[in-house]
């Protein structure tokens, strides 16, 4: 076989599926023959003998029957008659005899058998015709006779019947026999055609994986060698970017950290103008990094999503409120509109969702040089079933819309390519790696959606993603709930952009107010001069006068208290958060303005009024953070420079630190001294971070205590979180680390902490509920908290006159309205005071409003306290 070509072996096979199937056609055509001859003998002997003994049988029956009926009627003929039907049977047993194919023995047996009973007519005829001719006076001789032909009778019955069966079963042997042996043959001729087809088969096969499969299987085995070559060189690419993430990061993290406290100092402006260009350059640094980062993970297969719930409308307005300063410096409006019906709880990852919208956003901005970035998210109208508790899925539609510079056609292929853009020019107009657009497009994709683009040279772009998130346990299917408090209330809305007036109007409509749109000094006049309103919301960027001069013209022309005026700017400036203090305004939200935020605030200025012209900025960047209680922080750092970062961002938060250089030293402070809050480097020489917690959570299963440990590493990778949490970390802050996420995760610490006690009286606030409603906010309950401790003592006074004069219509409004402020602080009791006061107030019936007010002011006396608490975190 070795010898043969492939041709000759293909033809050899051939040759032997051709012979067996002729070796199996022959034997079937022998088969057929055998059968055909075993039918010819079987027609000619045995079914002429089975058909003759049983007309034999039926004749001999018919001749006994005659003979009977011939004596009864003393009929001579019909003994004659009955002897001939007799010979009848004779006759047909003499012609089995010679019939050619039958066995002897049958032959001999039909002979016997015709013989008898040929005998036995004779002796019947004798006899019956004596019996007939003398039926009086027989014989006893011929009586004899009689009773000895009955019995022969019967035997003869019995012999007929006995040849007759075996006939039969003869020709079913013979015809069983035949059938047996016709499936022999054809057993034999399927054998022998399968034997040829297998050999035929074999032949074949063994031929093939000669020729074809050992070549396969010779490329398989180097493809899994190279597939496990590959394999290795992306896990050692993947450590050397993770070793190299680290070792950047780490110098970055002094860069940026010494930057950021030297900004914070006395500076001349050269100096201030220098650094800022120093952090400016080491923040696109940074980017960079993250980008290479992020493209290195998702092209190794290691960026994993997270499943957590999360607020969409908090997610988006955070993320833009990080752009607000750069779109503010380019002059360009960033608006978000959010679709109202859309549900605000969802689950997925919000990081990412950040992340992608942070690039679209971004880029918008940096291609854009005159107008507006929006950001619009509706549901996805098409092949998505709408939001229900059963599916638990929602499809949403992101759309980034700009004013800017446009793609032409022809580029618009290659722009979610990696390291791609527009134009080559852009490159070194704009900067940026390309890789964010790339980033984008394999994060949705991982999200179950997809990315598009519309846009045309010089007519602005509108990058399109869809994502599948899911719907956060217990959350509700639709919108948020409708404040009471604010419908029918008129409010006033001065903005020179037509997007931001058309976002505002739709959440101010939503919530059932009568908003009025004005987008000059003009309309604004106009309008204040053909009704009141009980809120302004104001932009701080008008054009020709800037909205803080137009709000001192609408107190002093239109006496509006300003504590009713709400100032919206585009990004939060030190002059502005001292001309806003100066005013006295309720607030100045920074846009884009969040839709719970501004209706917090709205809500704020209606029940307290110009009370609360000392409340507090949400000015974000004016905001000292560490308002809240001094923590002593233990850090655990063996780099030298970013100690330095640590402590001087942690003590600029008003928090003691204590320096400890490895894990040994951390665990020799932790057990000498109380600490609130530990900041853990991971990687540290002697005992590093990860063993130094591992210690600590020992030590505590023993005293029952347990002190909030964060990690604080420049180990960015796919699982280097979940490993931290997983040793028993609370927290994960990444380095270069910036003040707000050190903040963040200080906050976050503080809320783990026990709350101070209150005697032995239940807490009234429910504290989860409210930092659930407030999206865990602190600035916004800081903000709500403190206007409602400034206006709560004025309030409970003008209900109180309100009681001992007995005006129940101003009671009822009054009640209403402290009751709606006390809903924002999820206290039911409270609530319920109130509600009690405003039911009696509405029924006119003041009998029991003195103990309703008493009630009321006793649980308002408990609540201060307890809120002022709150505030301090």
């Amino acid at each position: 076989m070795k010898q043969l070509t492939i041709t000759a072996k293909i033809w050899l096979s051939i040759g032997i599926f051709v012979l067996g199937a002729i070796l199996s056609t022959v034997l079937v055509e022998v088969q057929g023959m055998s059968r055909e001859r075993v039918l010819r003998t079987t027609s000619a002997a045995l079914f002429p003998a089975a058909q003759e003994s049983q007309d034999a049988q039926a004749s001999f029956l018919l001749s006994i029957r005659g003979f009977q009926d011939a004596v009864v009627m003393q009929d001579a003929s019909g003994l004659d008659r009955a002897g001939h039907e007799g010979q009848r049977a004779v006759k047909d047993l003499r012609t089995i005899a010679p019939l050619a194919g039958l066995s002897r023995q049958r032959a001999d047996q039909a002979r016997e058998l015709a013989n008898g009973i040929e005998i036995f007519l004779l002796n019947a005829h004798r006899t019956y015709q004596a019996i007939v001719e003398n039926p009086a006076n027989l014989p006893a001789d011929t009586q004899e006779r009689a009773r000895a032909l009955a019995l022969e009778t019967d035997v003869f019955k019995e012999n007929l019947q006995a040849t007759t069966n075996q006939f039969a079963n003869d020709l079913h042997e013979q015809l069983n026999a035949a059938e047996s042996q016709s499936a022999r043959q054809r057993r034999a001729a399927l054998l022998v055609f399968v034997i040829t087809l297998i050999i035929a088969a074999y032949t074949v096969n063994f031929t093939i994986h000669r020729a074809v499969m050992n070549p396969i299987l010779r490329i398989n085995a180097e493809l899994t060698q190279a597939k496990e070559r590959a394999e290795e060189a992306t896990r050692a690419k993947s450590d050397f970017v993770a070793n190299m993430s680290h070792e950047i990061r780490t110098p970055m993290n002094g860069v940026i950290g010494m930057t950021a406290l030297a900004l914070d100092t006395d500076l001349t402006e050269e100096q201030r103008r220098y650094l800022e260009m120093v952090q400016s350059s080491a923040d696109a640094l940074l980017t960079v990094i993250n980008d290479v980062l992020d493209f290195s993970k998702i092209e190794a297969g290691k960026m994993d999503l997270e499943e957590i719930d999360f607020s969409l409308r908090k997610c988006l307005t955070e993320t833009l409120r990080i752009l607000a300063l750069r779109a503010d410096e380019k002059t360009l409006e960033l608006a978000c509109d959010i679709d109202t019906g859309l549900p605000d709880m969802l689950s997925g990852d919000p990081g990412r969702l950040r992340q992608i919208v942070m690039n679209l956003a971004g880029n918008a901005i940096k291609f854009t040089e005159r107008g507006e970035v929006v950001v619009r998210v509706v549901q996805e109208p098409q092949d998505f079933p709408p939001p229900s508790a059963e599916s638990a899925r929602i499809a949403l539609h992101f759309m980034v819309i700009d004013t800017g510079i446009g793609i032409p056609q022809e580029k618009q292929a290659g722009i979610f390519q990696a390291f791609t853009q527009a134009d080559g020019s852009t490159t070194r107009k704009y900067g940026g790696t390309g890789l964010g657009l790339t980033i984008s497009r394999q994060l949705v994709e991982m999200m179950g959606g997809r990315v598009w683009l519309e846009s045309s040279a010089g007519q602005g772009s509108t990058f399109h993603f869809s994502i599948s998130l899911g719907l956060a346990k217990n959350c509700a299917v639709g919108p948020e709930a409708i404040d009471d408090s604010l419908q029918g209330v008129p409010v006033l809305v001065v903005d020179d952009n037509q997007t931001n007036r058309s976002i505002l109007d739709k959440m101010l409509r939503f919530w059932g107010m009568k908003p009025l749109l004005a987008g000059n000094m003009a309309q604004v006049m106009a309008a204040l001069a053909q009704q009141s309103f009980e809120v302004v919301l104001l932009d701080i960027r008008m054009p020709g006068i800037g909205g803080f001069e137009l709000c001192e013209r609408i107190r002093q022309i239109h006496g509006m208290e300003a504590g009713k005026i709400i100032m919206l700017g585009s990004a939060a400036r030190r002059e502005d958060a001292i001309r806003f203090r100066e005013l006295g305004v309720a607030a100045c939200l920074t846009k884009p303005v969040s839709q719970q935020e501004l209706r917090l605030t709205i809500g704020s200025a209606l029940a307290g009024g110009a009370a609360r012209r000392d409340a507090p900025s949400v000015v974000r960047e004016e905001k000292r953070p560490g308002a809240g209680r001094t923590l002593r922080i233990l850090l655990a750092e063996d780099s030298p420079t970013n100690q330095a970062v640590a402590v001087g961002l942690l003590t600029k938060f008003g928090h003691s630190v204590v320096i400890a250089n490895d894990g040994n030293e951390a665990l020799s402070a932790f057990d000498r001294e109380a600490f609130d809050l530990l900041f853990m480097d991971v990687q540290m020489p002697g005992m590093d971070g990860f063993e130094a917690t591992a210690a600590i959570r020992a030590r505590e299963k023993k005293t029952g205590a347990h002190i909030p440990i964060i990690a604080m590493t420049a180990h960015t990778m796919k699982g280097d979180r979940e490993k931290c949490l997983a040793a028993g970390m609370d927290g994960y802050v990444s380095k270069p680390v910036d003040g707000k996420a050190l903040l963040q995760a200080i906050d976050g610490a503080a809320l783990q902490a026990p709350e101070p006690s209150s005697g032995n009286l239940a807490p009234l606030v429910n504290r989860e509920e409210l930092m659930r409603r407030l999206d865990g906010n602190l600035d916004i309950m800081r903000l709500v908290v403190s206007s409602f401790i400034a206006d709560a003592p004025r309030s409970l006074g003008d209900i109180r006159s309100a009681v001992e004069s007995a005006n129940a219509e101003d009671l009822y409004r009054l009640a209403h309205r402290l009751k709606g402020a006390v809903s924002n602080f999820s206290a039911e009791d409270v609530n319920r005071a109130a509600l009690r006061l405003e039911t009696i107030a509405k029924g006119h019936d003041l009998s029991q409003a003195p103990e309703a007010y008493q009630e009321l002011a006793g649980m308002i006396e408990r609540l201060t306290p307890e809120l002022a608490r709150l505030a301090a975190l």
